[in-house]
């Protein structure tokens, strides 16, 4: 009987220690299933951040919420306005509001 428990014991803390795992790398800067996709996104940190004034569509699609319509339109507006001044003046381009914008700003930058 005592083997048994001591073997539950060790069943549950290794059960334990990996659901931990899986809760801790969850929540790890850029840990995702799929790259670029995920609630971290692929842009991080700083030294990742995406910049929306030199991004092509290809870098402009790793963002989440973005898609190749949406990336078509943050380029066109772009050579149309010049470079963005802010992070903000991205809600000028069609399809991008206050959600989607608030959701990408921990990711974009406007830096020269």
């Amino acid at each position: 009987m005592r083997r048994s428990m001591q073997w539950l014991v060790v069943v549950a803390l290794a059960v334990n220690l990996m659901g931990v795992g899986i809760v801790f790398a969850q929540g790890m800067p850029g840990a995702s299933s799929t790259p670029g996709k995920s609630g971290m996104g692929s842009a991080s940190s700083k030294a990742t951040l995406v910049n929306i004034n030199t991004a092509d569509e290809a870098k402009l699609t790793s963002l989440k919420g973005i898609g190749p319509a949406k990336a078509k339109s943050i380029i066109q507006y772009r050579q149309e306005h010049g470079p963005f001044k802010t992070v903000d003046e991205l809600k000028n381009v069609s399809g991008i509001g206050d959600k989607t914008l608030a959701a990408l700003k921990p990711f974009i930058t406007v830096a020269p």
